[in-house]
């Protein structure tokens, strides 16, 4: 029974999933329509659109004319969203990167195309997020059948169902190089289509990876709350600061190696690396959603934790740290769309021109920074003060200390005397890229410390006065 259950969770999930699909393909083909006037011998979301609605209307069609319908035609109905769900997936990245290089050369170069099928990331993405919360939402989770293992036996079966998706991929590029060795096209098309594949598996295999990690996380922190141990800091919230700190390491990584290669003098060289960055640049912004929800997850998490502990004394101010949490989401969730919309040339076509000829784009980006300038300089102070009420000067040190970092950062590279000591500009754009990675990497480990402390720090509550709650 309770497999029975389990499967039938799946197929509803499978097919609001086939649902989601359906939705989001269409309005970004309808968005390729409008923008680029013609899909150009890309209709990967044509297809994921046909093949979503065929599976849907296919199931209710057979059910319909039924003349009886009963548990093994309910069974049926669901098995057919559970397959077509799979062999959308499937098939419909097996068609994704088959366009992707046969199409290589349709708008001059393989660095454009690649570009160009930035939105296909977007709309694969989204889909992907939305399929979660349509799995969270029906209570399961992507390890259901493996949860409850210990740590060690259940990272091993993750890194099985990892190495699935590897094979899966390497039968991908298998595929390429078949169609390569039959119409025999640039050889850098042909190079840059297999890093696309291979980056698209480290993709998905870390996102699976990292999903797993949070859900044995969660698991691990339900059980100590049953035992009556509420961490100050759940090993979740940790989890996510991890996360949002080297996603944020390897985008600034990204954006320094994009222009510190811009001055190179090989045209081969430059053309890969050109081609690759704006790839993965593009890939950063399109993703952006994803760090600013977990940053504002983990923040949450980390204020109520320390909220609803007996341990800390809480100022009368306390509950502006909620106030500037959600300020600080909703500017980044503005910046976010402004991003994306620039990128997939949606501003340029319909709203107003480049940002650099439009005083009205000037202006709103300009109080977006400074909202997010002004939110980073209170939240520290603000903690500092909390630290000290609560006899915590060596943690209000360090916060103050991080505070410092990030300001001396930003004030030395803008500062007019600094300026003056470099005469050739580039030199001082490489200074820039380069010390912003410095600094990111000192705040981020000196928060990763203090999260750690307020982490092993715990409340010992009794399960009955749990229950009683």
């Amino acid at each position: 029974m309770y497999d029975e259950r389990i499967n039938e969770k799946l197929s509803i999930i499978s097919r609001n999933n086939l649902i989601i699909i359906s939705i989001i393909s269409g309005v970004f083909l309808g968005l390729r329509l409008l923008i680029d006037k013609g899909l150009y011998g890309n209709f990967h979301e044509l297809y994921l659109l046909i093949c979503s609605l065929v599976i849907l209307l296919g199931a209710l069609v057979y059910k319909s004319t039924q003349e009886l319908v009963d548990e093994r035609i309910e069974k049926n109905v669901l098995d057919i969203y559970r397959l077509g769900f799979l062999f959308t997936v499937l098939t419909g990245f097996i068609l994704y990167y088959v366009l992707l290089f046969i199409n290589s050369e349709y708008v001059g170069s393989s660095a454009q195309n690649i570009a160009s099928n930035s939105s296909i990331n977007l709309m694969l993405l989204i889909c992907f997020i939305l399929s979660y919360i349509n799995i969270r939402i029906n209570k399961m989770t992507l390890n259901h059948s493996i949860i409850e293992h210990d740590r060690k036996s259940y990272y091993r079966n993750v890194l099985k169902r990892v190495l699935y998706i590897f094979i899966y991929f390497m039968l991908l590029c298998l595929l390429i190089l078949i169609i390569q060795l039959m119409m025999n096209k640039h050889i850098l098309v042909f190079y840059i289509t297999l890093i696309v594949i291979i980056f698209s598996f480290l993709e998905f295999s870390i996102f699976y990876f990292l999903i797993s990690i949070y859900e044995k996380n969660r698991y691990d922190d339900l059980l100590e709350r049953e035992s009556g141990i509420i961490r100050h800091i759940s090993r979740v919230a940790v989890f996510l600061f991890i996360v949002c700190l080297i996603l944020s390491c390897i985008q600034s990584l990204n954006t320094t190696v994009f222009y510190l290669t811009s001055y190179t003098s090989s045209s081969n060289v430059n053309g890969i690396f050109h081609a690759m960055s704006d790839f993965f640049t593009t890939y950063f912004v399109f993703i952006g959603v994803i760090f600013t929800v977990l940053e504002f997850v983990y923040l949450r998490m980390i204020y109520h934790s320390i909220k609803s502990s007996k341990a800390y004394y809480k100022p009368k101010f306390y509950p502006v740290f909620n106030i500037l949490i959600w300020i600080s989401f909703v500017v980044s969730i503005l910046t976010w769309i402004y991003q994306v919309l620039l990128r997939l040339n949606v501003l340029n076509t319909f709203i107003f021109s480049p940002v650099s000829d439009n005083h009205f784009g000037v202006l709103v980006l300009t109080i977006i920074s400074g909202l997010s300038l002004l939110i980073s300089m209170l939240i520290p102070i603000l903690m500092i003060i909390f630290l000290s009420q609560n006899v915590e000067r060596k943690l209000a040190w360090l916060v103050g200390v991080r505070l410092f970092v990030l300001l001396f950062g930003r004030l030395v590279i803008i500062s007019s005397t600094f300026r003056m000591l470099f005469s050739d500009p580039t030199v001082l754009e490489k200074m820039y890229y380069i010390s912003n990675n410095v600094f990111l990497v000192i705040t981020g480990l000196i928060s990763l410390y203090i999260i750690k402390v307020f982490h092993k720090r715990y409340d010992q509550v009794k399960t009955v006065e749990m229950c009683t709650d």
